[in-house]
């Protein structure tokens, strides 16, 4: 069983991103995780002039941004119908 997520072997992580274990002392905002919400967000407020800085434990889109999301769809419709598609769908939506 593979371990890690099969997009890496075909699209490795690039050499030029730029990494610092040293934390800025000052940003005009800190955003934590690198996944898709997170790098979004910084890219967003750094192309309105902001500094941003993104913080992360592990690498780049380590977390459910490079993984199948696909297995709480089940657990949803019952947890959660009035947000799943098939019951808007019920609805009339």
């Amino acid at each position: 069983m593979n371990t890690t997520p099969f997009w890496t072997d075909q699209y490795p992580r690039p050499d030029d991103i730029p990494v610092s274990s040293d934390l800025p002392s000052e940003v005009d905002m800190a955003v934590v995780g690198s996944g898709y919400t997170g790098l979004n967000t910084a890219r967003v407020l750094a192309e309105s002039g902001a500094s941003v800085a993104v913080i992360e434990r592990n690498t780049v889109g380590w977390g459910a941004s490079s993984r199948n999301g696909g297995m709480p769809h089940r657990v949803l419709n019952r947890v959660c119908p009035r947000f799943t598609r098939n019951t808007v769908l019920k609805k009339g939506g």
